[in-house]
């Protein structure tokens, strides 16, 4: 149904001074080209090029080509509020992250569409290895970590540390906006601290059959003494 167009953003890399910039998750898919690691909507496979703006462009024909996204239409950058809306595109090479939003911008019922959006923090899942995630982080400038679960697993942690995962959205709309004063974490920090928050909690380690049996023998001589 659409298409994207890449264009420069000025500033090299940053979303221009715009008010009412919008931050969301969405997913993506990673691809190597010959300048390294890129990101790909997961379904059409449209690209989102490093250091620029991805520009929406629709070609159905429905409506205005200029008029994105339109009401009628599902042409549009999108990004949802709640990471559980990414849940099923799972894959090789699967990345979730924030997008900022700008332009002109539709809200539906679980997120967003836009006419340009700026990637602007990465995870990507197991399957990704370091030095792609390294080479993501030096072509798009954001930072870029690497999960130990799926992209689904991921999310629905996020959704369960909601106070966490809005606190990043946060920190990435004051870093786009320009209102970062210094004193808040910023990005990168709030993503680590999402990513610690849903972390996997380690299983206690059983008990040794030594330890066991030194608790049946206490038991065992507590009893004889009290019988006695």
């Amino acid at each position: 149904m659409d298409a994207l167009a890449a264009a420069q953003v000025p500033g090299g890399g940053e979303v221009p001074d715009v008010a009412g910039v919008i931050v969301g998750w969405r997913a993506w898919r990673v691809v190597q080209r010959s300048g390294g690691p890129e990101l790909v909507a997961p379904v059409r496979g449209t690209r989102w090029s490093p250091g620029r703006a991805t520009h929406a462009r629709c070609t159905s024909g429905h409506h205005d080509a200029a008029a994105i996204p339109a009401a009628d239409c599902r042409c549009g950058l999108y990004a949802v509020a709640d990471p559980r809306g990414v849940v099923g595109q799972d894959g090789p090479g699967a990345v979730l992250g924030c997008a900022a939003l700008y332009g002109d911008v539709l809200e539906g019922s679980r997120g967003w569409r836009a006419s340009r959006g700026v990637v602007r923090v990465l995870v990507a899942g197991p399957d990704v290895d370091d030095a792609t995630c390294r080479g993501l982080a030096a072509r798009y400038g954001v930072p870029v970590r690497r999960a130990a679960t799926s992209l689904t697993t991921l999310a629905t942690g996020l959704a369960a540390h909601r106070a966490d995962a809005d606190a990043l959205r946060r920190a990435v709309g004051r870093a786009v906006d320009g209102t970062a004063d210094g004193t808040a974490a910023g990005p990168g920090a709030r993503l680590d601290a999402c990513l610690r928050a849903v972390a996997p909690r380690p299983e206690p380690p059983a008990p040794s059959v030594r330890a066991l049996a030194l608790v049946l023998l206490t038991t065992l001589a507590v009893l004889l003494v009290v019988a006695v």
